[in-house]
């Protein structure tokens, strides 16, 4: 997406003035911590070549960039941080609560000088007119439920069913709302336009996570953590990937239709194209079998 260069600089730029505002103990680490969360096979990988999806860190640029007119520079730059470290937030815990990475030292010194970026990237924020209240906190709550919710399906204490995933899944992204939620509040954004924010964060969220549930379905069942594994104890196993595939792509023309209601046209043809190649895959399937 060529949209995204703009949010390529202001992540590289910011995660290496967080390095360079490190002590010296802690700089080497930061700069390979994509390589220790398993993003990466590589040293030196930065971050948006590191996850995925790099939209996922991209999100305040691209959507806040349609909004160009009414939002400072500094407020979307501001709004780009705090996501930016919010979402590596997101992904350390995550990481460390599926047992993939184990909390030393070093990374819990790092998890907190990372944290302590997000809510800097926040009150700067909130100096630029955004709500004195935003803050981290509930999405924070909201993620640990969810993260709990989600480990007493895979032990098979609580009913995997297709609306506790979305549910679950939604809690778990949580922290992917408000630094660009408060950015858009502090533009005065309408009631419409917040609606559209919110669903393009959504549909991109859950769409990239119910996608990959279904491309990394081998590797989540032998950690026993897939939902697909969880959804087939009395179902076939088509059909539940059939439901997935149906929620993933119905989660990215959600955001596709909001993006091009806010005028991010490029956020939008990404958008509707991953669900249109999502719908193309399970017809192609449904004919070979």
């Amino acid at each position: 997406m060529q949209s995204l260069d703009p949010a390529r600089v202001a992540i590289d730029q910011s995660y290496e003035e967080f390095i360079d505002e490190l002590p010296d103990e802690l700089r080497s680490a930061a700069r390979e911590l994509p390589l220790l969360l398993g993003l990466t096979t590589r040293a030196g990988v930065c971050w948006t070549d590191a996850v995925a999806e790099p939209v996922i860190l991209g999100l305040p640029t691209l959507l806040l960039g349609a909004l160009a007119a009414r939002i400072k520079p500094e407020l979307r730059a501001s709004a780009q941080r705090a996501h930016l470290f919010a979402m590596i937030t997101a992904m350390i815990h995550e990481r460390v609560d599926n047992g993939s990475v184990e909390v030393d030292g070093q990374l819990d010194a790092l998890l907190l000088a990372i944290e302590r970026q997000r809510h800097r990237a926040l009150a700067e924020l909130r100096l630029l007119g955004a709500d004195r209240n935003a803050s981290f906190m509930a999405a924070e709550r909201e993620t640990r439920s969810a993260t709990a919710a989600e480990r007493a399906v895979f032990e098979r204490r609580s009913e995997a069913k297709l609306p506790n995933y979305v549910a679950i899944c939604c809690g778990k992204h949580s922290l992917a709302f408000p630094a660009t939620m408060a950015a858009v509040v502090a533009a005065g954004a309408d009631l419409d336009e917040l609606g559209h924010v919110h669903e393009v964060i959504l549909g991109v969220m859950l769409g990239v996570a119910a996608r990959g549930e279904l491309l990394e379905r081998s590797e989540r069942a032998r950690a026993n953590r897939s939902w697909v594994v969880a959804l087939t104890v009395d179902r076939e196993r088509a059909e539940v990937v059939g439901e997935m595939v149906d929620l993933a792509a119905g989660a990215f023309t959600r955001a596709a239709v909001s993006a091009r209601a806010l005028g991010a046209d490029e956020l939008a043809r990404w958008a509707q194209q991953q669900a249109d190649q999502l719908r193309t895959q399970l017809r192609d399937r449904r004919h070979a079998a």
